[in-house]
Order: structure tokens, then C-alpha cells, then sequence
């Protein structure tokens, strides 16, 4: 401090200019990076959360056609074309495929990829009911068809949809957990940018009285001397 005192008003000025402009920096930079955290913290909201609903509502969608064709290719025994349903059965298949897939890239925690082989293990269950019912239909043995969808395939895709159904419910949760999670982040950061503004506030304000205290010093020394 005596240091200070003691030096010319020109270094001292100086000295003060860098002082402020150090904690300017300091200041912008912690709360950029700041910004860049809630920036991330947001994308990966929307990627592990958000996005993937869409793909299990078409997920849904599509189980649900699909247990209505079914029925449909049971119970109407005046088809005579099966192909137009084969042909839909596969598109379904395809596109559910895309959306577990989707889904799937976005699983990180254990608990998720636990569940996802648990769902796998049903939807072949549910798959290889259905491809059975289906041939039972195209050979045209309803009776057999219809006391096998009542049965097997109806208990198959109840459970199908129950771990569709978890899958959304642990996606709604996770989804919940992040966004607490950059809400709190947010607040922190702004209790920290607050602490960090009024330290700069402050230490600019101490600067400013000890570097008036010197002028004024000097120039009273100046001024007796004279």
C-alpha cells in the first residue's frame, strides 16, 4: 500500500485503469461460461427429453394400428388380398424400428438401458405372437386365429404397451429432473455473477477513494510546500 502512495499520479492512474479492466474481464468471461453451461444443459434437455417423446407417441401410434389390423385380418374372414395388410404390417414395423432407434441413442443413465433391454425382450414376444397370429389369419384358420389373439397376443401387447407406456413415464421424469436441474444452475449462476459484480463494484469504488486520497494527499503537500 505504501508502494501505491509512493508512486507518480500518472502510475497510479495507470495501475487503476488495469485494476478495473482486470475485473471487467474476469468478470465477462465467468459469465460467458456460465451462459455456455446453461447452453448445454438446455440442448441436452431437448435431445434426452424432449425430442424423444415425439418418436414414442409415433411409437404408440403405430402399436395401436397395429393391433387394430390384426383384429382386422382376424375377424374379417372376406379378405381376399392379404397383401395390402402385409405390406402395412411391415411399414408399421419399419417405422416403429426408426423410432425405438431414435429413442434408444438418447438412453445414458443404466436404469434406462435396463428398461430399454426389458422392453426389447417384450417386443419380441409381442413380434413373434403377432407373426404367428398373422399366419394363423393368411391361412385362413380363424378359428385358431381368433382363440390365439385372444390369448397370447393380447396378453403379448398389453405388456408392450405397459413398457411403452414406463417409457414415456421415465422420459416425462428424466425430463422433469433436468430442467430442475438448469433451473437451479441458473439461479446459481446468477448468485455468483451478483457476488462477482459487486466485488468489482467495491474493489472499483476502494480503488477510486485510495487513488483520490493520493491526488489529494499530494496536492496538499504540494500546496503547503508552495
Amino acid at each position: 500500500m505504501s508502494q501505491f502512495f509512493s508512486m507518480k499520479l500518472q502510475g497510479k492512474m495507470l495501475m487503476a485503469f488495469m485494476a478495473v479492466t482486470l475485473i471487467t474481464i474476469c468478470v465477462g468471461v465467468f459469465a460467458i461460461s456460465k451462459m455456455e453451461q446453461m447452453e448445454e444443459a438446455d440442448a441436452r434437455l431437448y435431445t434426452r427429453a424432449t425430442e424423444p417423446m415425439k418418436d414414442l407417441v409415433s411409437m404408440m401410434e403405430n402399436f395401436m394400428k397395429m393391433r387394430i389390423l390384426l383384429r382386422e385380418l382376424v375377424l374379417d374372414e372376406e379378405i381376399k388380398d392379404f397383401k395390402p395388410y402385409l405390406e402395412e404390417i411391415a411399414t408399421m414395423r419399419s417405422t416403429f424400428s426408426v423410432n425405438l432407434k431414435n429413442v434408444e441413442v438418447t438412453l445414458i443413465s443404466a436404469n434406462s438401458r435396463e428398461q430399454y433391454e426389458r422392453f426389447m425382450k417384450v417386443l419380441l414376444a409381442y413380434r413373434s405372437s403377432a407373426d404367428k397370429l398373422v399366419n394363423l389369419a393368411t391361412n385362413r384358420n380363424y378359428i385358431e386365429a381368433k382363440d390365439f389373439m385372444l390369448s397370447d397376443t393380447s396378453r403379448t401387447g398389453l405388456d408392450l404397451q405397459k413398457e411403452i407406456k414406463e417409457m414415456v413415464a421415465t422420459k416425462v421424469s428424466n425430463g422433469k429432473r433436468q430442467a430442475d436441474d438448469n433451473r437451479e444452475l441458473a439461479q446459481f449462476s446468477a448468485r455468483l455473477l451478483y457476488g462477482a459484480i459487486g466485488f468489482g463494484v467495491l474493489f472499483s469504488l476502494a480503488l477510486g477513494i485510495l487513488l483520490t486520497r493520493s491526488v489529494l494527499k499530494q496536492w496538499l503537500f504540494r500546496v503547503f510546500r508552495g
